[in-house]
């Protein structure tokens, strides 16, 4: 299949439609509306940042057109009823999205009204990674090649931190969605090999804007310099057709106490566990009601490949069953950008500056030190790259390992624990609380960007916590 498979929702037409379905037998009526999305999804901006197959047909034509028939050897739109070019091309010509001519030869062809250069992506053909940017299983990153950007030199290792296990021959290969209003994190840590060629934002202003408004969730004028900010940088019509606000705003995150009975429904559905006595009721107000002795929850992840380039971390304190502080900075690479040209406007700064910063900012807040959490607090992250990235990073820069990074909660694991199935990466924690949209992607931010990954992964550890499930310590670096 050359397209990507999205589940199947039947309470959601756009989501039914950019999903494969498991019969090949078409539909008796064909619904032209909804082939027509289908044809737009094929050749949106985000499926062709990652669909080989389109990639290559729209580049074989200098205009961008591609055969009608390529669209026909698409199993969903086969399955939606369409048997011929001249059905699909009469349902495909009162589109706004696309043009439909017909070649020299009188073959039927379409084409995007507004082009799209998939040169750039061709170009690196066979160096995108499996699952994203090229978060790994915590190999030697000495078998990775490149600046990571973009899920690059990969070899199979991608997002999934640790799950993956590559591409089998033949599978097609998915490189990772990047929102076109997405700062770039390379250019903030310092320098972008794409150059102009990158396809998300090269401006400081706004990823700073972004950033501030995040540290401040409620903070109404860090809201408003956002939304000011982003129409300097990306203009009123990008704005509007990329539905930035309020999809971009930070939450302040907390459980709320009108959703405790809606929890225990919850809880009774996935645990089979009997009902909670009065008396344990009264015993787990106010807070949130697990047994666990973690209290402080570091929500942490990072982001760039072979060196990191963000560091975002949220606390939750899970006796009062809300956040108590967030902690974001860009990192500017050790090795990897050596005899390169930094932006002017790149705000990072080391690594072990960022370090400190971190430790100070912690024990400030919350009273903890990195050189011993003890037994109330740990580090939450999506997978056990994070942590083990950590490490690697600080024998980069030859500093001393902090015994808080030497073990911490999977929170991948905990919900596997909690609820059964695979869960390889946070999108499909978010899919289990309806947090996608019709495409698939996070309603909530931006995916890849360090911050608004956190902030997601505090939405799952928050409903984790809200359904009563025990969140321990299940990622240790071993011992050598």
């Amino acid at each position: 299949s050359h397209f990507q498979r999205r589940p199947l929702c039947s309470g959601s037409p756009c989501r039914a439609m950019a999903c494969e379905a498991n019969e090949d037998a078409p539909s008796s009526s064909p619904q032209p509306e909804l082939i027509r999305e289908q044809v737009h999804f094929y050749l949106s901006d985000g499926n062709l940042q990652r669909d080989r197959y389109f990639q290559k047909l729209i580049a074989a034509d200098p205009c961008g057109w591609i055969p009608v028939e390529a669209l026909l050897t698409c199993r969903r739109i086969r399955q939606m009823g369409v048997v011929s070019s001249t059905q699909l091309v009469e349902m495909l010509e009162c589109s706004t999205f696309l043009d439909v001519g017909v070649d020299e030869k009188g073959v039927p062809r379409v084409k995007r009204k507004c082009p799209f250069d998939c040169q750039p992506f061709l170009d690196d053909e066979g160096k995108i990674g499996d699952k994203g940017k090229g978060k790994g299983s915590g190999a030697d990153q000495k078998e990775l090649k490149g600046d990571g950007h973009k899920g690059e030199g990969q070899k199979g290792k991608g997002k999934g931190k640790g799950k993956d296990k590559g591409k089998e021959k033949g599978q097609r290969d998915e490189g990772p969605y990047y929102d076109l209003a997405t700062p770039c994190g390379f250019f903030m840590a310092g320098h972008c090999r794409f150059g102009n060629r990158c396809r998300t934002q090269h401006n400081a202003m706004y990823a700073m804007a972004i950033r501030e408004e995040w540290l401040n969730p409620q903070d109404l004028e860090a809201k408003n310099a956002l939304r000011a900010a982003a129409h300097a940088a990306l203009g009123a019509t990008l704005v509007a057709e990329a539905r930035l606000f309020p999809r971009v705003f930070s939450e302040y995150l907390s459980i709320k106490k009108e959703a405790r009975s809606a929890s225990l429904s919850r809880r009774l559905r996935w645990t089979h566990q009997p009902p909670e006595s009065d008396e344990q009721k009264e015993a787990v107000e106010p807070g949130v009601f697990t047994r666990s002795r973690l209290r402080f929850l570091l929500v942490l992840d990072l982001e760039g490949k072979d060196e990191i380039t963000e560091f975002p971390v949220i606390v939750l304190d899970r006796t009062a069953g809300c956040e108590v502080g967030r902690f974001q900075r860009y990192v500017r690479p050790t090795k990897l950008f050596e005899g390169l040209p930094i932006h002017a406007e790149s705000t990072a700064t080391t690594f072990p500056t960022v370090l400190k910063d971190f430790a100070e900012w912690l024990h400030a807040t919350v009273g903890l030190s990195l050189e011993s959490l003890g037994e109330e607090a740990a580090f939450v992250t999506c997978g056990d790259w994070d942590c083990k990235h950590v490490h690697s990073q600080c024998n980069i820069c030859g500093i001393p390992v902090p015994p808080a990074f030497k073990q911490w909660v999977n929170i991948k694991r905990s919900y596997e624990e909690a609820y059964g199935g695979d869960y390889r990466g946070m999108k499909s924690m978010l899919a289990k609380l309806q947090l996608l949209d019709h495409t698939g992607n996070v309603k909530f931010g931006f995916h890849h960007l360090g911050m608004h990954d956190v902030e997601n992964i505090c939405r799952c550890v928050l409903h984790l916590l809200q359904d009563g499930q025990e969140l321990e310590i299940n990622g240790r670096m071993k011992h050598r």
